[in-house]
């Protein structure tokens, strides 16, 4: 005999139900996330987006030509309607930038490695070091033009420069300050020179580089577009260059605004790698 579900005393509308109600909760989620994402933006942002409103008020009320100082808005508008205008340019510097850290940070490290093991050139690198690092950045750019041609080359060479010292540095102090206990344990297991190095020293030194890599991203791409105004390179800033002398204010705004979106961009990667680091090697 078939057995009706009324007969068994059970309901199949409730599981319906349950499945309706839970679908219904899943989609009254998606809001309160989308909400606290947002408040969590605007409390960490927030004293941007009050300059970005004073400045539009300031140039709303004031009726400053754009000439003079743009809007916003304008600023804004000229991105998002020509983004072709700024993406040559943009990938260019942005890449220079990326290859520049790159170089530099990885030749500090080789550097900081051969003073470790060389007392004499230790003696020898480190002055010559602190004299290229008392120099400005910006002083330093025509004397480089002046050596490898007002070309290409200037950009990835300013910006190994930038990297450069602090990579150097960080990782010096890393191999060096490493507990004594244990040296004294790779000591007593016959380790040599060369393998308490490479377990012991430079996994140490580890966090130190992160921490320079975070100290020279941030200023990498204002770094490059420096060196690409004061040189005539394309990217970022002859863009702002060429367009400051036509009057074209709100392109020239557009591409200060994309370097140091780019420079808090490759801050926050850096933090982010940085943290990942400490939390591996530590």
């Amino acid at each position: 005999m078939a057995i009706r579900p009324a007969d068994t005393g059970l309901s199949i509308v409730a599981p319906t139900r349950r499945r309706l109600t839970r679908t219904h909760h899943e989609q009254t989620f998606v809001p309160a996330d989308a909400t606290r994402a947002a408040g969590r933006f605007v409390s960490r942002w927030w004293a941007v987006i009050g300059l970005i409103v004073a400045w539009q008020l300031w140039v709303t009320i004031s009726g400053f030509n754009s000439i003079v100082m743009p809007a916003p808005t304008d600023v804004a508008a000229d991105l998002l309607t020509h983004p072709g205008a700024y993406a040559g340019d943009t990938a260019r510097t942005f890449g220079l930038a990326i290859v520049g850290v790159t170089i530099g940070m990885a030749l500090g490290i080789a550097v900081s490695i051969v003073a470790w093991a060389s007392s004499l050139l230790a003696g020898a690198i480190s002055p010559l070091v602190l004299m290229l690092r008392s120099i400005p950045i910006v002083a330093v750019i025509p004397v480089v033009a002046r050596l490898v041609g007002y070309g290409n080359k200037i950009v990835p060479i300013v910006t190994i420069m930038l990297a450069f010292f602090p990579a150097y540095v960080m990782t010096s102090s890393g191999l060096r300050n490493v507990s004594k206990t244990s040296l004294d344990l790779m000591r007593a297991y016959g380790a040599s020179r060369w393998t308490t190095l490479r377990h012991l020293l430079i996994p140490s030194a580890v966090p130190n580089v992160l921490v320079a890599l975070r100290l020279c991203a941030s200023s990498a791409v204002l770094a490059a577009m420096v060196a690409e105004f004061l040189a005539g390179t394309n990217g970022l800033g002859r863009l702002f260059s060429t367009t400051r002398v036509r009057f074209d204010t709100e392109r020239a705004w557009g591409a200060a605004l994309i370097a140091t979106v780019l420079s808090v961009l490759f801050f926050q990667l850096a933090l982010r790698f940085e943290r990942w680091g400490r939390q591996r090697f530590r």
